[in-house]
């Protein structure tokens, strides 16, 4: 972050109690570089938390978030202060970002369809953000665009939805050049998890929803965009309960599928167990 080609930032760190050198690390970047600023907590309080604590300490107009895994490409925040010059009344600056994964090794985009670059209004994207969405690693938001949705939300796409939350109140720019660099692991914070998690995102997702302006949000399409997301959650539950046996699973993501609307994908999935036993 601090061999950025736009020099102008203040780097806020935020350790959550970590076991390692981190504060001593710190110490002499600071010593370092007068625009380090370093706050640790004594207990770890979680990522939710830890994100909201790190919200609260922004003072400059725009911020982003990186995560201790995650990577800046040099470029990223003077593309993104080029843009914030030329529309300096939008939300959001959302660029690509290169995916990594730690587990199979093997690397993406993200995203590669439904987007165009360059300025969309306020709302009529926001059923796109559900189907193909940015990762919050290469976006950088508006303090003011933060101060009107609110806090994070304490599910595990907590990312997801802050960007729906902000691409639905101001307009906002895609950059389709890579910015950032995402590496995933079973520990990211915004990992869609089981059925449980899928259970507490999909409500997050509907309170937020509930909430959007109709007049500018399409809110029925940002609904069924929704429910394909969590259907296809769902419907992986269900496959993996048909290829391993497991009736709890498959009886608790029918029930999940049955809760969000989705009994087309219910049905199929109910024919691929019968088969399967049959």
């Amino acid at each position: 972050m601090l061999a950025q080609t736009h020099r102008n930032l203040r780097v806020v760190v935020c350790d959550n109690a970590s076991e390692d050198a981190t504060p001593e690390v710190m110490a002499d970047l600071m010593r370092q570089d007068a625009r380090v600023v370093y706050f640790r907590h004594q207990k770890n309080h979680g990522s939710v938390y830890n994100f909201r604590f790190a919200r609260s300490k922004v003072e400059t107009d725009w911020f982003s978030i990186l995560s201790d895994d995650d990577l800046l490409l040099p470029t990223f925040y003077e593309r993104a202060a080029w843009a914030l010059a030329a529309n300096p009344d939008i939300g959001l600056y959302a660029s690509q970002v290169y995916t990594f994964s730690e587990e199979t090794g093997r690397a993406g985009l993200r995203p590669q369809r439904l987007w165009r670059d360059g300025l969309h209004p306020a709302g009529a994207l926001a059923p796109t953000m559900l189907r193909e969405h940015f990762t919050w690693t290469g976006c950088v938001f508006s303090r003011a665009v933060s101060d009107q949705i609110g806090e994070f939300d304490g599910v595990p796409m907590i990312d997801v939805l802050y960007l729906l939350k902000a691409c639905a109140v101001r307009p906002f720019v895609v950059d389709l050049f890579p910015g950032a660099v995402f590496v995933k692991t079973g520990a990211n914070t915004s990992a869609f998890g089981g059925l449980d998690a899928a259970r507490a995102n999909f409500a997050a997702a509907s309170a937020i929803i509930a909430r959007l302006d109709p007049a500018t949000v399409p809110v029925t399409e940002v609904t069924a965009a929704l429910r394909e997301l969590f259907t296809t959650v769902g419907s992986g539950a269900l496959r993996h309960a048909s290829a391993t046996g497991d009736s709890a699973l498959a009886a608790e993501a029918e029930a999940f599928l049955a809760s969000i609307g989705a009994g087309a994908a219910r049905r199929s999935a109910q024919a691929g167990l019968v088969r399967r036993g049959g």
